[in-house]
């Protein structure tokens, strides 16, 4: 049984033995991978992701709590076993409210401030900036909760995953603000529709969200598909100085950074940099060197062809279309994928 998992560093991938695999097992080789302890993890599945509800230790087989091969496990670090380190004054970091910030972003934070502490770390850059010449792009995880693709955006534009909500308003509010540009035709649905759609947490942002928050901070955004392996670049052609970058998995955005090595932590990485300048050419071809890896290694969901079921009434369903079209004909908002 292979599953991939999704953790506040990274994606792997782990191989268990379908036929004795336990819950317990499987804690333990994800403590492995993350460098966790097992009693902090928790663990979300399905699609869209869920927690999932059961004990570190537990005897259970995976096939009884419902896993099945190239299930995707999305791995959270508790947040009562998180030690944080309170910010300094003057010292800039990812995000200095620890009281805002996700559980992952406070392990992040945590961990930071302890190797700023030993000497290791460096405040990172609020707005354009040149990384070392020996940088390398890295993927900065979000949360899997539907609201990713502004979690996102927000720790490239503010250095933190807490922006998500004011992220969405700011898309209604543009939406809601031009209904001649914003139309039926555009969206897909009424102005009115739209807007209310952007403000429910459950719904997930795409293009038109790219496009409009380019034009609120005045940057390029690039997101980057795994996938296809393409660049799309909003806000291209309007003159703007700087850009930030994004990548997607086919269901999920994380946010792209700069750091002078790949385990360096969050508090040195450049988000936002010059798109005007020769710089630009070398950060968009490391970023398009992950892509190629993560492509490589499939770290991708093919939205058009994957296969679900439906957790409720459990029909087969194959793609994203479909998956939506279940939704919207029968209520049902449970999936999760087929092996």
């Amino acid at each position: 049984m292979q599953l991939r998992v999704r953790h506040p560093a990274g994606q792997a991938v782990l191989t268990l033995d379908d036929s004795t695999a336990t819950v317990a097992i499987l804690f333990t080789s994800i403590a492995q991978t993350c460098a966790l302890d097992v009693s902090c993890i928790s663990l979300m599945s399905g699609f869209p992701p869920a927690p999932l509800n059961v004990a570190h230790d537990s005897s259970a087989s995976l096939k009884d709590i419902g896993l099945q091969s190239g299930d995707t496990l999305i791995v959270k670090a508790k947040q009562a076993d998180v030690n944080v380190t309170p910010t300094p004054v003057g010292v800039v970091g990812a995000a200095t409210d620890v009281s805002q910030m996700s559980e992952d972003e406070q392990l992040a934070h945590a961990i930071a401030m302890s190797e700023r502490d030993a000497g290791l770390g460096v405040a990172p850059s609020s707005s354009a900036a040149t990384p070392a010449p020996s940088s390398v792009c890295v993927r900065r995880v979000v949360d899997s909760d539907n609201s990713c693709l502004f979690r996102a955006v927000g720790y490239v534009m503010h250095g933190s995953r807490s922006h998500a909500d004011r992220l969405r308003r700011e898309c209604a509010d543009a939406v809601s603000a031009d209904p001649v540009r914003f139309n039926e035709a555009i969206l897909g649905a009424s102005n009115a529709e739209y807007r209310a759609y952007l403000l429910n947490k459950d719904k997930w942002g795409g293009a038109i969200e790219l496009m409009i928050l380019s034009e609120v901070y005045k940057r390029e955004i690039a997101a980057y598909d795994i996938v296809t392996q393409r660049r799309d670049l909003y806000g291209e052609g309007n003159g703007y100085s700087e850009r930030v970058m994004v990548i997607y998995d086919g269901i999920h955005y994380d946010a792209l950074a700069m750091a002078p090595r790949r385990n360096a932590p969050e508090t040195n990485d450049v988000t936002v940099f010059r798109s005007d300048g020769g710089d630009a050419a070398a950060y968009d071809a490391s970023a398009r060197e992950l892509v190629r890896e993560a492509n490589r290694t499939r770290q991708f969901t093919d939205t058009a062809n994957f296969t679900l079921r439906c957790l409720v009434c459990q029909k087969g369903i194959v793609g994203e279309k479909e998956a939506r079209e279940h939704a919207k004909t029968t209520g049902h908002q449970n999936f999760g994928e087929y092996a």
